[in-house]
Formats: C-alpha cells, structure tokens, sequence
C-alpha cells in the first residue's frame, strides 16, 4: 500500500510541475483556449483590494486609538471637568437671575466678581489689574483652606457654584441690560480674563478636594497615614491656580484697556 501511495504522490507531482513549470508560449495558448472567468482578472504584484483593506483597518485601529485615548483623557480628568460644569451651571443660575439685577447690586459685588463694568471703563489699568486678581484670589483662598479641613470637601462645590453665579450675574445683567451692546462688550472685555480664571478656580478646586478627601480618610483610618500626604506638592499645585488667575488678571487688563473704549454706557 505504501509503494502505490508513493507512486500516486511522485504522479500528482509531475502533474503540478508540468502545469505550473510552462513556456511562454504554451501560457498563452492556454489563455486563448481557456473560458473567459467570470470574476475580473486581479493583475500580479499587490492587490488593491488588500491595500484598501490594510488602509481600512490601519484607519479604524487609529479612529479606535483615538477614542481610547479621549476617553482616558476625559476619565483621568473628571473631577476637574466636573468643577467646570459646577461653574458653568452657577454661571446658568446667575444669568437667569440677573433679570431682577440692578447698578446697586453689581456695585455690591464688585469686591468679589469685579462687576462694576463701568467703573473699569473710567479707572486706570492697576486698578482693573487689581480688581481682577483680588475677586479670583478670595475665592481661590477659601478653596485652598478647605483643602486643608477634614470637612472643607463639602464646602468647596459650594464655592465654585458661588463663583459661578456671581459671574453669571454680571453676564446676565449685560445681556438683559444693553442686548447686543452688551454681548459685544462681555465677549471682547469680560469673557477672556473669566474663562482663564474659571480654569485656574477649577484646577484649585479640583486639587484642593483630593486633598480633603485624603485627610478624611486618613483621619478615619489611621492617623498615622497623614505623614504620607505630601503638603509641600499641595502649595505646588495651588501655586499653578493661582498663576492661572494671575495671567488671567492680566489678560482682563490687556482687554479692558485695548477695547473698553470702543463701548459707552
């Protein structure tokens, strides 16, 4: 049995080389006698098909890359985009408020929101300058503090929606108050130096509860655990927010003298 296995097996091989092993002319009379295919005929060297398919999943691996990686972003960075919906929801607050909002009472708030437009208008750069950094710095301290507190956790969400809505009254008030007169002036004086020190109020905010999470838990577990708690990179840390505010200062002040005077109240 096996003698005729390896007679059939040395057959079929002959056969594969002489169909395979051919002369040219014999190619092409094989061409000329063959029934034509009814599949299109795929030319030698790379097919297309297979560089269409490889770009296809190249292009999906990156699609799919990319959406990890936006998600990896969005996930390692929550906490801070929640104080910025917290902002933003306060600021939501404020503008619906402002409809019963008056001169005295944005005369009022100015220690802490830098909200009497007018007066920016007429004072000197310092002044704005000034004004500006004081309202984001009070702020940026209380959240600092309450980083430092067992119980702060709480009242820093507190602080940011605060923040928020004072922001939201001034927009608000301008936007009720003068229409499109005053959107102009919120979106070329206002807005810049809010949006920069509403980020540098969220950073804060966020490494400030971090903080007063780790203290509550340490406290509640074991006090010796507070030695691990790196205070020194806490001041590092809130040193960026409020260098954020700082830069945020300066760019109200850049706006204000650069397009306060294009406007008349």
């Amino acid at each position: 049995m096996s003698s005729k296995k390896d007679v059939y097996a040395a057959m079929f091989r002959k056969k594969n080389l002489a169909t395979f092993n051919v002369s040219p002319k014999a190619a092409e009379k094989m061409k000329s006698v063959s029934r034509p295919s009814k599949f299109p005929v795929i030319p030698s060297g790379k097919s297309p098909s297979r560089k269409s398919a490889s770009g296809t999943v190249v292009s999906i691996q990156k699609v799919t890359a990319s959406g990890k990686s936006f998600f990896q972003l969005v996930r390692a960075h929550r906490l801070f985009l929640g104080f910025i919906v917290i902002l933003l929801f306060g600021m939501i607050s404020g503008t619906i408020a402002a409809k019963n909002a008056d001169e005295n009472l944005l005369a009022q708030l100015d220690f802490l929101f830098a909200s009497n437009f007018k007066s920016r208008i007429q004072q000197p750069a310092g002044n704005t300058f000034a004004a500006s950094l004081a309202s984001s710095f009070i702020f940026l301290l209380v959240i600092f503090l309450s980083g430092c507190s067992l119980w702060g956790g709480l009242l820093i969400p507190l602080t940011t929606f605060f923040r928020g809505f004072g922001l939201g009254i001034l927009t608000g008030y301008l936007y009720y108050s003068y229409g499109w007169h005053g959107f102009l002036f919120h979106l070329l004086v206002i807005l810049p130096g809010m949006f920069l020190s509403s980020i540098g109020i969220a950073y804060g905010s966020e490494k400030s509860l971090k903080l007063s999470v780790r203290l509550f838990r340490a406290q509640k577990k074991d006090a010796d655990r507070t030695a691990n708690i790196n205070f020194k990179q806490y001041f590092f840390l809130m040193g960026k927010a409020c260098t954020m505010i700082t830069f945020a200062a300066v760019l109200d002040m850049i706006c204000t003298v650069c397009f306060s005077g294009l406007f008349q109240f």
